[in-house]
């Protein structure tokens, strides 16, 4: 018998007769994106932070031995993730097993906050205050740390890899936050009820039934602070759940800097905190809340809004509104506390009486603001911009005021001081200056001219005229067909199976144009409708001339239960004035004049390669004749042209096939 490397052929490894050697097995955290190690290492953050601040009126969180042992036994909860993934864990644990092992390891934290703030309430409701054992109160520790736990507890997109286990962890992620939102309204609830109980004896001092009304209103306004963004962040509103991440990391950083801010040192044996007694311990769900809004699950918490552009307006006119709401009511309790000085002989503060006028003018900045914006985003957005500015200005005078007050009253510089000056302005303007749909609008609509105001409209019944096209006065009006609007290509459908975080089942696939392939954004640039075209209207002693009828083309399916809305407009320039009289025609028309085009873009501009991508995406929707110059610029990215092959249009391929060469 011969040896291997005698037979025909050479050796066996050569002829396939042996098996190739096995693949080198993949790394357990070759998976598991940059995204879950910035979570760990913030969770682990905001718990260490919170061990240095005021737990309660007396002491601080690392004074506390129980509070000291929960937040331990939370930052090695974050463990667990890895400890799965080096397979330290039994065989049989699954995501699923490891993402409730973590929760049960932070409920204890929980717990012991629920605690507290049952002996907050007890110390508010009793005449006397405990002594050194329940102290009361409830430091920003406590809110700092719950953000942390939350954080800490929260899936890794690592962790979801099925949709098994994404609906469990969506349907627990609801529930936190209606727990949330019930913890803070019953907290605020039970501020109403101690101020009820305490009524008499404010009322027995002179101006009490003021300090008893600003009591009030500041309560109210809390609960407005906290509970609107909840509920409606728990009723599916996407713009509304980045106003509550704007109030709760206005609200993190508050309580990270309310100690040092009143001068407090580790150890002073008096911290500054919140109570059922003050009215603002519902602030402390804040941070929490705003963890809670950050985990992967949440495309699946709200509606989707389409187009895209369309969420960041809404983002940033509710910004306004909260900033309205939130100005209004902090000048009311500073009116209320000026006219019960007033009235008890104890002289009128003028910082206040100035903190009232700068709030009220805030208020009235941030209603011009969503005024002009909402009529005409196109023209309106540098006003709303320069009034936004005016906005955080004016925010910053009434902290200046108010914070030469802080060492008589730790409640001075208030959450809703922060949230004017710096919260939602900045929100606003980012919502109109970041997000890349946002901006390819504007690279369409930018141009957009405000027409002036002459106190009342005009009707007019011409067609609009397209800008830089010169008009003749002398020459007869003829009617002229308007092109057949072409209806864009329907996007396929989202196959079954691909990921639900990426595409959930309650996302309607939208869009038809292939996104700009532009990393720094993760949103996909927006689909540019067609400009709407309006039927001709004879002009006075003029016959309309027949028109062959077009071929009806399909048009794409609306949104459902949605109204027209200003986005289905992209007319650049509107009629003013009277609309012109034809004269009568006494000859027959030569020629027709050509029809100007719909849109601002030319072939130049198509074919330029330092074109941006968004307006090549917006030429592509919107000049359907100068797509085979799109197929010819070398800038035009690769999505795009594979959309302009399956037009099957013979000169777009045709320029396609010359690109290939």
């Amino acid at each position: 018998m011969s040896s291997p490397d005698e037979q025909p052929g050479g050796h066996p490894y050569a002829q396939g007769g042996y098996p190739p050697p096995p693949a080198k097995r993949p790394s357990a955290f070759a998976s598991v994106p940059v995204r879950d190690y910035l979570t760990d290492a913030l969770a682990l953050l905001l718990l260490l932070i919170s061990l240095g601040l005021g737990w309660d009126y007396r002491y601080t969180a690392g004074e506390r031995i129980e509070v000291v042992l929960v937040t331990v036994v939370s930052m090695l909860s974050l463990s667990l993730f890895y400890l799965a993934r080096f397979g330290a864990l039994p065989r049989g644990w699954t995501n699923r097993t490891v993402l409730g092992a973590r929760a049960l390891a932070n409920l204890p934290y929980v717990l012991l906050v629920a605690v507290y703030l049952v002996l907050d309430t007890g110390v508010a409701f009793r005449e006397q205050v405990v002594g050194e054992v329940v102290p009361g109160g409830i430091g920003p520790a406590v809110a700092v740390g719950l953000a942390g736990v939350a954080v800490a507890a929260g899936p890794r997109v690592a962790e979801l890899g099925s949709a098994r286990t994404v609906e469990a962890v969506t349907a627990w992620t609801r529930r936190a936050l209606v727990a949330l939102l019930a913890v803070a309204v019953a907290l605020q609830v039970l501020s109403l009820a101690e101020l009820t109980t305490n009524l008499d004896l404010l009322l027995r001092v002179d101006g009490g039934w003021g300090l008893a009304l600003a009591s009030f209103v500041g309560i109210v306004l809390v609960t407005v602070v906290v509970g609107l963004p909840l509920l409606l962040v728990v009723r599916h509103s996407a713009p509304w759940r980045w106003v509550l991440l704007a109030v709760a990391i206005t609200a993190t950083v508050w309580f990270v800097f309310y100690g040092p801010y009143h001068g407090e040192q580790p150890g002073s044996g008096f911290h500054t905190a919140a109570s059922v007694a003050s009215g603002h311990v519902g602030y402390v769900v804040l941070p929490a809340a705003g963890a809670v809004i950050l985990f992967p699950v949440w495309p699946r918490l709200v509606r989707p809004v389409a187009p895209p552009e369309r969420e960041w307006f809404g983002v940033a006119e509710r910004s306004w509104l909260s900033v309205v709401a939130v100005a209004a009511g902090s000048a009311l309790v500073q009116l209320l506390v000026v006219v019960t000085s007033g009235t008890t002989g104890a002289g009128i503060e003028g910082w206040r009486v100035v903190a009232v006028v700068v709030l009220l003018l805030a208020g009235l900045a941030a209603f011009v603001a969503r005024t002009v914006h909402t009529g005409d985003p196109a023209a309106g957005r540098p006003a709303a911009i320069v009034a936004t500015v005016v906005v955080a200005a004016l925010g910053i005078v009434v902290l200046a005021l108010t914070g030469e007050d802080h060492a008589r009253d730790i409640g001075t510089v208030d959450l809703t001081l922060l949230l004017v000056a710096f919260g939602l302005p900045v929100l606003a303007a980012v919502a109109l200056l970041g997000p890349a749909p946002v901006r390819a609008w504007y690279a369409v609509h930018g141009g957009a001219v405000r027409e002036p105001w002459t106190g009342e409209s005009q009707p007019s019944f011409a067609h609009p005229v397209p800008t830089g096209v010169p008009t003749q006065a002398s020459a007869p009006v003829v009617p002229v067909a308007e092109p057949t609007p072409v209806a864009e290509p329907v996007a396929a459908p989202v196959p079954e199976q691909v990921d639900e975080l990426t595409h959930p089942r309650s996302t309607p696939p939208t869009g038809s144009l292939p996104a700009v392939a532009d990393p720094a954004a993760p949103e996909p640039t927006p689909t540019v409708p067609l400009q709407r075209t309006e039927p001709d209207v004879a002009g006075v002693g003029e016959v309309a001339q027949p028109v062959p009828e077009a071929e009806p083309v399909p048009e794409a399916e609306p949104l459902p239960e949605e109204e027209p809305t200003w986005f289905d407009e992209y007319a650049d320039v509107e009629p003013v004035g009277e609309p012109p009289v034809a004269a009568p025609v006494a000859a027959p028309v030569a020629a027709v004049p050509p029809v100007a085009p719909a849109h601002p873009f030319t072939a130049a501009q198509a074919s330029d390669p330092a074109t941006d991508l968004e307006v090549l995406a917006a030429i592509a929707a919107q000049a359907p004749e100068l797509r085979v110059h799109l197929a010819s610029n070398p800038s035009t990215y690769p999505d795009l042209l594979e959309w302009l092959g399956r037009l099957g249009d013979p000169a777009i391929d045709a320029a396609l096939a010359n690109r290939r060469r």
